[in-house]
């Protein structure tokens, strides 16, 4: 009982490594708790969830992991000429992106502004005697749940553009400022921005390790390369992609969010 009361309480707080590190010893997720000392001051603690039974990899201050995160940021390094082609391709790309994105929420509103007219127009027939109490009734549902339907279409473009915006905020921090945008971000930001960068993050006697993304995984051997070309543009084209991966990502993990949560209230 203790454990899932215990389990519940950590669900509910916004924590940074929540559900993003494993124990690298038993492979269970870490999870995180605040802990107070006695001088009142506050703590956040990684821990094995031990969901496979005992363990014996210690807990770990949540600074401590931090710490280690900067300095993997400093693995990434991104050569000048390639930090201006890549910027440039990236503006194409951000151009696009917001072109195609106002096209679909102008759309999207459109028929929203439809279905609110239609909404309007029952609720008049109705008060006119043109509509049965039960017409109407039939006719407000059904308009109600295509509302809801573009709603869910609207907040998912909504929150796809955000993160596509969090991703070309870290493309252009590479090599320069990364760390302290990283360090100024809130949550949600730096768990995005963690996502994008890495995987296979897990723990073993306070020691982080981690495995970088495609195509950052190559900016890390750019302290070794001496004949590299800049203007490579499969490289360069990589970002692109990863981009837009991302963006598509976000979008069917979000569509996929929204069906399970629509489930969860029908057999409720």
């Amino acid at each position: 009982m203790n454990n899932g009361h215990r389990r519940y309480k950590c669900a509910s707080k916004p924590f940074l490594f929540k559900g993003l590190i494993h124990c690298g010893q038993c492979g269970c997720l870490m999870t995180s708790d605040k802990k107070i000392k006695k001088s009142g001051k506050e703590y956040t603690y990684l821990f094995c969830s031990h969901y496979k039974g005992n363990c014996t990899n210690k807990p770990v201050n949540e600074n401590k992991i931090l710490e280690q995160l900067i300095d993997i940021f400093d693995e990434l390094v991104m050569p000048e000429k390639l930090a201006e082609a890549i910027r440039e391709d990236v503006e194409k790309a951000v151009n696009l992106e917001n072109e195609i994105h106002t096209k679909r929420m102008t759309e999207l509103q459109k028929q929203r502004n439809a279905k609110d007219e239609q909404l309007r127009n029952a609720r008049t027939l109705v008060l006119s005697k043109v509509f049965s109490n039960a017409e109407y009734i039939e006719a407000r549902d059904k308009l109600q749940d295509e509302l809801k339907e573009i709603d869910d279409k609207i907040a998912l473009h909504t929150m796809a553009d955000k993160h596509f915006e969090v991703a070309v905020v870290t493309i252009l921090s590479i090599g320069k400022d990364l760390k302290n945008v990283f360090a100024s971000s809130k949550v949600d930001t730096k768990r995005e921005i963690l996502n994008f960068l890495l995987s296979n993050l897990k723990i073993n006697d306070g020691k982080l390790s981690y495995t970088w993304n495609f195509p950052f995984d190559c900016l890390t051997n750019f302290r070794h390369l001496t004949n590299w070309r800049y203007d490579n543009s499969t490289f360069r084209t990589e970002f692109i992609t990863n981009l837009y991966q991302h963006h598509n990502q976000i979008m069917l993990m979000y569509s996929q969010y929204q069906l399970i949560q629509e489930h969860l209230a029908q057999v409720a």
